[in-house]
């Protein structure tokens, strides 16, 4: 699980495209009370931690905070304990933290987080988590960037999100006896909808795929090049497609 992307990934590439933070884009967390099941609290934990990575990402303090305090509740009703504790909180309230300073300690808690789930044999949990963090990345960058400004580099990092979706396709499957999880296989059928918009769009590797494992933090960084054609059209149904499947996971 750890070769899929963190929210922090994504939040990054958008940032890099220099655009301006849109919070009205974000998951609203006044609707958290309302996700009482497992898949819908295991989605949206995962939703939430990519918006509170993108807050971060934008130096929006207080958006933050406000997505950690659900997220704290949230993985205490999914029995996820001891991750946000008051020594988390304290160190994102220290009037000293700088903006690394949070997006570090995001990073940790989301890894910890995929942990503790992974480990306790709730991997099923850990794969939602992961793709409501991974639909809700992709669906910020779609409704964010400019479709009369794509640059190669954007185009490139939305087009690799196809190397993605196999994996987590490949991760679900591999999941026995997890993998007959009604709520699971739920979760591979919308990410195969957005995966078969992808199959419509050409992607070359254009470099050798490699992975770089950090076995300290048990991270794998897979580094490839790639290249497709993604037009105006192409891109409008792949965000179409995106925004149905973010606003059902959220609903």
């Amino acid at each position: 699980m750890y070769t899929l992307p963190a929210p922090i990934e994504m939040a990054s590439m958008i940032k890099e495209t220099g655009v301006r933070f849109d919070d009205q884009l974000l998951a609203d967390v006044a609707k958290a009370g309302h996700y009482t099941t497992n898949i819908k609290m295991a989605l949206n934990l995962g939703i939430y931690s990519t918006d509170m990575s993108l807050s971060g990402m934008f130096n929006q303090s207080q958006r933050m905070m406000d997505y950690l305090n659900t997220l704290r509740g949230m993985t205490k009703s999914l029995g996820i304990l001891n991750i946000l504790d008051d020594q988390v909180i304290a160190k994102l309230e220290s009037p000293e933290l700088t903006r690394q300073d949070a997006l570090n300690i995001i990073s940790e808690v989301y890894m910890k987080t995929n942990q503790n789930l992974t480990e306790n044999n709730r991997r099923n949990i850990a794969v939602m988590v992961i793709a409501g963090g991974w639909v809700e990345g992709i669906y910020l960058a779609l409704n964010i960037i400019n479709p009369d400004k794509l640059t190669p580099d954007i185009v490139g990092r939305i087009v690799s999100q196809k190397l993605t979706i196999a994996t987590m396709l490949n991760i679900i499957d591999s999941q026995d006896p997890d993998a007959t999880d009604d709520d699971l296989q739920y979760v591979k059928g919308k990410i195969q909808e957005i995966g078969d918009i992808y199959e419509l769009i050409n992607v070359e590797k254009t470099g050798r795929v490699s992975a770089i494992t950090d076995s300290e933090t048990r991270t794998t960084t897979i580094k490839a090049n790639m290249s497709g054609t993604l037009d105006k059209d192409m891109l409008k149904a792949l965000k179409q497609k995106v925004s149905e499947v973010r606003n059902e996971f959220a609903e």
